[in-house]
């Protein structure tokens, strides 16, 4: 359900406004979800929960896809 709304709402986050659009979705949809910034002020991360505590702690890494003349595929 919620990837398919993320898939048709936000496929593409190459701009600030398309990834702040998707930063405040997650914000606004998930419990204890908050953004931390790197050191260097050049990336925003979302973290969900506590990573001290956390039993699991769940990493992804979403790479801007380059303008291309061939549609984004996406590969499980």
């Amino acid at each position: 359900m919620y990837l398919d709304y993320i898939n048709q709402t936000y496929p593409i986050r190459r701009t600030k406004e398309e990834k702040q659009d998707f930063r405040n979705y997650v914000l606004e949809t998930v419990k204890n979800a908050k953004v931390e910034t790197t050191k260097d002020g050049k990336n925003e991360n979302i973290v969900i929960g506590n990573p001290e505590t956390a039993k699991v702690v769940c990493t992804a890494h979403y790479d801007t896809p380059m303008h291309s003349l061939f549609p984004n595929i996406m590969i499980p």
